[in-house]
């Protein structure tokens, strides 16, 4: 019987694939709202100011007095 072809990303080599684009943030920020009710999530980023203030926007409209759910943002910017 022939082996099992691992499937690898052809840029990384990983089996996580890689995906070339911006991330929907708002939607990844609410499945994580869906995933954990009621809780504290923290969300750390590093990176330019203009997408930063994008992704604080998601976790203040995601955040959600009547569950509990709460973004805590924090961001760091440093020029290399």
């Amino acid at each position: 019987r022939a082996s099992r072809i691992k499937r690898r990303d052809l840029i990384t080599g990983l089996r996580a694939r890689t995906i070339i684009a911006r991330p929907n943030f708002d939607k990844i920020i609410s499945q994580q709202k869906e995933a954990h009710p009621g809780h504290y999530i923290g969300v750390f980023y590093c990176g330019p100011p203009m997408l930063a203030d994008m992704i604080k926007r998601s976790c203040r409209k995601h955040s959600d007095a009547v569950t509990g759910t709460k973004f805590i943002f924090k961001k760091e910017f440093s020029e290399f």
